[in-house]
């Protein structure tokens, strides 16, 4: 099975469908991850360091998922200055497959417009996705998910692990990028399908076969 992954931002893969990735990746499953922006220049004084440190970071966390990583080069807050089709068509140069069977990408009705370009520029890029799961980030207003991911033990410490490669991201509770919150949404989900663990989503598409 294909799956692609197209994130806004650097960690939004792991916070959004990082124990979904571990357990495609457990499947034997194809799964490749493209975050659009570097994450990090919309910062005050940002520094080329810091934008180095936010891709090996995003290096590290995809490793630790198993999946095939490739980061673009759009600005952090900046992709409502390109055209929607030049978004588009820079996910399409680094997809390799022409088709995937699963699509994970941010709720569309986001208020971070990052995330809102980024999903439907993803669902263009990926018109032939059998199903695509749209997933929660920080500012999912109206994220009421209905589509829910098990994950055994083994995935929730993967994403666990994943989200500790964006130590400089990471927040106290409540605060929702805070991994305590993270983990405790996991445990949330999972009462919601009689699993220990789980990742929800929104069902944009599926497609029986």
């Amino acid at each position: 099975m294909r799956v692609l992954v197209v994130a806004a931002h650097p960690d939004d893969e792991t916070i959004g469908c990082g124990g979904a990735i571990a357990k495609h990746v457990e499947a034997g499953d194809d799964v490749r991850v493209i975050a659009l922006t570097d994450g990090v220049t919309s910062r005050r004084d940002a520094s080329p360091y810091e934008v180095r440190m936010r891709y090996e970071s995003y290096m590290r966390a995809t490793r630790r998922l198993g999946a095939n990583a490739s980061q673009l080069s759009w600005h952090d807050q900046r992709l409502d200055r390109a055209s929607l089709l030049e978004v588009t068509q820079s996910i399409e140069r680094v997809m390799v497959a022409d088709e995937y069977d699963i699509l994970y990408t941010h709720w569309p009705h986001d208020v971070n417009e990052d995330h809102a370009i980024a999903s439907r520029a993803a669902l263009a890029a990926c018109r032939e996705a059998k199903t695509v799961l749209y997933f929660e980030a920080e500012g999912s207003i109206g994220f009421t998910p209905n589509w829910f991911v098990p994950l055994k033990a083994v995935h929730r410490e993967r994403k666990e692990d994943a989200l500790h490669c964006y130590e400089t991201e990471e927040r106290e509770p409540p605060h929702p990028r805070s991994g305590y919150v993270l983990m405790a949404r996991l445990t949330c989900y999972g009462s919601k399908c009689g699993s220990a663990y789980a990742e929800g989503f929104v069902l944009g598409r599926h497609a029986c076969s």
